[in-house]
């Protein structure tokens, strides 16, 4: 069953993300896959070393984590650390877990 849960951020917070993701390295997705994903990712990743989008991956994660319907709906004991994906024309990821 998938919710789609609008409005954790707000006007603000989506532009400073966008500004943040506009300097930040990309690099090929299939460097964090497993052996099987691997066959089916080709996407890109905001760069884990970057300390702007180490700090935005922890504003995000604290404002999915204050949403009500997100605690309401996943009952999460903990967050993964997100991943900033992009994708450019012609990328997709395929079917994986």
């Amino acid at each position: 069953m998938y919710f789609v849960i609008s409005d954790i951020l707000d006007g603000a917070a989506i532009d400073d993300a966008r500004r943040t993701l506009a300097d930040t390295e990309f690099v090929d997705g299939r460097a964090t896959a497993g052996w099987h994903a691997k066959l089916v990712k080709n996407n890109l990743q905001a760069s884990g070393t970057d300390t702007g989008i180490v700090a935005l991956r922890e504003s995000l994660a604290k404002a999915i984590r204050a949403n009500a319907m997100f605690q309401l709906a996943a009952r999460p004991k903990t967050v993964s650390p997100l991943i900033l994906s992009r994708y450019m024309p012609g990328m997709a990821y395929g079917s994986h877990v």
